[in-house]
């Protein structure tokens, strides 16, 4: 969850500024919203604008309690109308440190390419608030893109005739478990209801194979298919969840039910519907 989303620029007579904060008073603290401060600016300062040396490039920090990362892409426009020949921005977002920051770096990347075009090819950010130069808030923005990161995972959101914001969330998963022979494959949901045509071959081999009684053995022998390339087909499924790789059943073996027998017997998430069908 992104806690909060800033928008700062470094001012030659001010120094560096947070222009815009959502929501008011997560960095900066502003009347009415006291209890809202998460960081404190003077000791996350380095983050937010950096030495030049740092611009245009992703960067990642935390502050010094070790609650919170900001992460963000200060970028540094050269141009001669400029004071100093250059303009320097950056936007971040503050998340917490349990989470993983994978997901946000394409959005502070495609927040800093977005705003860097729109700033070159209108000054959108140097002429906020100069007079006869009307746009949309970028703090309204900056709220509209928290809200619908938030609660959408994704978002949409029209800046001007020519410019709209397009970013989604995409949740990194971990790599799967090494795959064995002795394995065997246990289908998730109903494949022979999403393959087509268009799938891989050896995916439409293996896949028709998956009963809960074959092992990874039988499977590539019977599809045809060498053991490393089905083993790799099956990572492939375990990673997206479609799948879950259990042990072989013998008879001779001694089986015990754990405790989670009751989400069973109580039909917990329609688990008996689920095995029943």
């Amino acid at each position: 969850m992104i806690l909060g989303i800033f928008y700062a620029r470094f001012l030659p007579q001010e120094g560096i500024k947070i222009v815009h904060q959502k929501p008011p008073g997560v960095i900066v603290p502003e009347e009415g919203y006291e209890n809202a401060q998460l960081l404190h600016f003077d000791a996350i300062t380095d983050f937010v604008i950096p030495r030049q040396s740092f611009c245009n490039r992703y960067i990642t920090g935390r502050d010094p309690s070790g609650n919170y990362r900001i992460l963000g892409f200060p970028v540094c426009v050269h141009n001669e109308k400029y004071a100093r020949n250059e303009f320097i921005f950056n936007f971040g977002i503050v998340i917490s440190t349990d989470h993983d920051t994978a997901p946000y770096e394409p959005v502070i990347r495609r927040l800093a390419t977005t705003f860097t075009e729109m700033e070159v090819q209108t000054q959108f950010l140097s002429q906020e608030g100069v007079a006869d130069h009307v746009q949309r808030s970028i703090g309204g923005l900056l709220e509209i893109i928290r809200e619908d990161l938030n609660n959408y995972n994704e978002c949409m959101i029209p800046v001007d005739k020519s410019n709209t914001i397009n970013m989604k969330l995409f949740p990194v998963q971990c790599d799967p478990p090494p795959v064995k022979p002795w394995h065997v494959p246990i289908a998730k949901i109903r494949f022979d209801e999403i393959v087509d045509d268009r799938w891989d071959l050896t995916m439409r081999k293996v896949i028709p194979l998956i009963d809960g009684v074959r092992d990874v053995r039988r499977i590539a022998v019977t599809a045809d298919v060498s053991l490393e390339l089905t083993k790799l087909a099956l990572r492939h499924l375990l990673y997206y969840k479609t799948i879950m790789l259990v042990d072989m059943f013998f008879f001779n073996n001694i089986y015990a039910v754990t405790p989670m027998i009751r989400d069973f017997v109580n039909n917990v998430d329609n688990m008996q519907d689920e095995c029943a069908a």
